[in-house]
């Protein structure tokens, strides 16, 4: 198995079963080149150092204390010389900020947090990037390498990983409002409607949610062949679906693959690993399978270039592009409307599926719009998909069973 897939399997069975997520933080430490890896969870609150509070903090370290999470939230956040910088600095989500951009050695050398608490715990330089960031809170991947800070391009270079990492802690979110300690997972999903499907490895269903059935009764996008197993509207897709489908129940990874569905509608399915190292959600006597999240929603405003750029970390050119294909326009359209050759539209286009994990364009245009947030989306209330991301850690120790 592939080392980033099964990191992204690792990540994907996190989200279904959230005291994993320091194991899966863990592993990504290990895969980037650091000690250490943190999702933290900041109120922006007025009086406050930098004007942040934190709130939560989820630990994955194979290298420093264990404790150090409990130790920064109940005593040494009051004197993190970043806190300031990290509030002007946090930028939309995919921002990436470098500590040694904003501390030099000499003040790291004199300075009680860095010597009494950040380096005797196991850590040094610190790297951060902006996984959500509201008006009300602002939630960050920490980053921890001991000997030398991670270079930027380094970070960039993980920037497909990082925004499955955002979407598998989407995902856990969505189930938060209908947990409460010992409710099974299953009825929460039932409580929430969501369409959810289970799928062995050749893609049969052997189970679904309420709201799945009346998807597939209407067979609105998601269907069912003669054989039984799901399908999409063309064979592309659907050879893409089992693919991914085949790799989930392997625990190789999950992913994600947009669909047009009826009418004007769209949907995304998000495959997810289940009963590889949780217990499988539908039935214990299932080793390997796969779960299938189908979501609907109706065509959304293409995010701005200068969002694309931030998020994906790709040149101007190529985030114009990003752009152009999100709003629906052709390879043929996009290069007459910037009279250049289709053959570089392409080459960018093939750069930007390579940057994003992507393996075609309708699944690049998903990852776009499921990941960059347009202007509006920063103001309190303006999407219906932005979710509390201090919920991450309000799952821990829930029953996982059905």
């Amino acid at each position: 198995m592939d080392a980033t897939d099964h990191l992204l399997g690792v990540i994907y069975e996190a989200a279904l079963n959230p005291v994993q997520w320091p194991a899966a933080l863990a592993l990504l430490a290990d895969a980037v080149g650091g000690v250490g890896a943190h999702v933290v969870v900041l109120d922006k609150a007025a009086g406050a150092t930098g004007g942040l509070r934190p709130r939560l903090k989820v630990h994955g370290t194979r290298s420093m204390d264990p404790e150090v999470a409990d130790r920064y939230m109940h005593e040494w956040h009051v004197f993190d010389p970043l806190l300031p910088a990290a509030g002007h600095a946090a930028g939309p989500p995919g921002t990436i900020m470098l500590c040694h951009e904003f501390l030099s050695d000499d003040f790291v050398a004199h300075d009680m947090y860095f010597q009494d608490f950040l380096i005797p715990s196991g850590g040094r330089y610190q790297t951060g990037v902006t996984l959500e960031n509201d008006q009300d809170r602002l939630a960050v991947l920490d980053l921890h390498s001991r000997d030398a800070p991670l270079k930027r391009d380094e970070v960039l270079s993980w920037t497909s990983v990082i925004a499955h990492l955002r979407r598998a802690v989407r995902l856990s979110t969505v189930f938060t409002e209908h947990l409460e300690r010992e409710t099974m997972l299953r009825t929460a999903i039932e409580r929430a409607g969501i369409a959810c499907v289970l799928v062995n490895n050749d893609g049969r269903i052997a189970d679904y949610s309420p709201a799945a059935e009346e998807m597939l009764a209407r067979g609105s996008g998601v269907r069912l062949d003669i054989e039984g197993r799901v399908r999409l509207g063309n064979e592309t897709d659907t050879r893409r679906l089992r693919g991914l489908i085949t790799d989930a129940c392997r625990g190789d990874g999950g992913g994600e693959i947009a669909f047009k569905a009826q009418g004007c509608l769209t949907g995304m399915i998000q495959v997810v690993p289940a009963g590889v190292t949780c217990d499988n959600p539908f039935s214990l006597l299932r080793s390997s399978s796969a779960l299938l999240f189908v979501d609907f929603s109706r065509p959304r405003h293409s995010p701005a270039p200068d969002r694309i750029r931030l998020e994906f970390g790709c040149s101007p050119a190529e985030a114009d592009v990003a752009a152009a294909l999100a709003s629906g326009r052709a390879p043929k359209e996009i290069a007459v409307d910037r009279a250049t050759s289709v053959h570089t539209v392409r080459a960018q286009i093939h750069r930007l599926l390579e940057t994003t994990g992507s393996h075609r364009i309708a699944e690049l245009v998903g990852v776009i719009h499921a990941d960059v947030k347009p202007n509006r989306r920063f103001s309190r209330g303006a999407s219906d998909d932005s979710l509390p991301p201090q919920s991450i850690l309000t799952m821990s120790g829930v029953a996982q069973r059905w």
